[in-house]
């Protein structure tokens, strides 16, 4: 059975509650705020509050119920999803008695300042485990992917007088990305690279992994390049980027990156030297 599919609904399910997301947001507002529901309750916060707890009973609480059926059993162990339905179940039981009308009492206040945190943190920790289940389907080993795409392209850089030089660490080097969409990236940079690189002094294009604590680091530089500064920001985004390189299919780069919360930047640019692209992905491990 193809669960790639499955994995794909996953992922979009899943992405809300990576850190950052709406999903993951609305949950620690939540817990923010009911650390003090007496002030909060009390004072100019209080709509804020209502506003989180209506977000969290109409489209937080909706997902999190999705999340955890849709991968259950084939991607989720039956008690990782039992467990997060369970949680969310409680934290709705909990953010429904904080309605505008609603009379509470001290010791009520005081009970739900500790029960809502409580249940919103564990639904978090269920969320980071599932998180990675999901990551397990689009894995790649980073080195072994980079270095049979550069042995696909060497005769086109060596018919083209282009140098190469490649420096990878030894061993699996497991990435939250999958194969092809690595070499899609690689693909549109080395195409960026050959129609816009100076040709006058022995043109070298060098690729480089980086593992660190979480992310997996990869540096492709070509010599010959130069992007001005100010064209950083706007390199990667389809309303500000350059009219030259909007054919490479840059901004196509970044949201298939974003996907699998990567991303890409340029590291730097120096006339005479060249351009540094630096790709950032999570390594599988990186949760252990």
């Amino acid at each position: 059975m193809d669960r790639r599919p499955l994995y794909d609904k996953l992922l979009l399910e899943v992405q809300p509650f990576a850190h950052g997301g709406w999903g993951h947001l609305n949950i620690n507002r939540l817990a923010f705020s009911s650390r003090n529901l007496r002030h909060a309750l009390s004072s100019s916060q209080r709509p804020q509050l209502y506003e989180t707890v209506i977000t969290y009973m109409e489209r937080t609480y909706p997902a999190l119920t999705t999340l955890a059926e849709d991968g259950r059993p084939e991607v989720f162990q039956q008690h990782i999803a039992d467990n997060l339905t369970r949680q969310a179940d409680e934290l709705a039981r909990l953010a429904k008695t904080l309605t505008p009308d609603a009379s509470i009492p001290p010791e009520r206040l005081a009970s739900l300042e500790i029960d809502i945190p409580k249940h919103a943190d564990a639904v978090l920790t269920s969320l980071r485990t599932m998180r990675w289940r999901v990551f397990e389907g689009f894995v790649c080993d980073a080195t072994e992917v980079i270095g049979q795409y550069l042995a696909e392209w060497q005769d086109r850089f060596t018919k083209e007088g282009i140098r190469t030089n490649v420096d990878l660490p030894p061993g699996n080097q497991k990435v939250v990305f999958p194969p092809d969409n690595l070499t899609f990236v690689l693909r549109k940079i080395f195409e960026y690279s050959l129609n816009s690189m100076d040709r006058g002094s022995s043109p070298l294009i060098s690729v480089r992994g980086k593992p660190q604590v979480e992310r997996w680091l990869i540096e492709v530089k070509t010599s010959g390049i130069y992007i001005p500064v100010e064209q950083w920001p706007g390199f990667f985004d389809s309303e500000n980027q350059p009219k030259n390189i909007v054919q490479y299919g840059f901004t196509e780069i970044l949201t298939t990156l974003k996907k699998y919360e990567g991303d890409i930047c340029i590291k730097e640019s120096i006339k005479g030297s060249g351009t540094t692209f630096l790709i950032r992905l999570l390594i599988l491990d990186a949760h252990e």
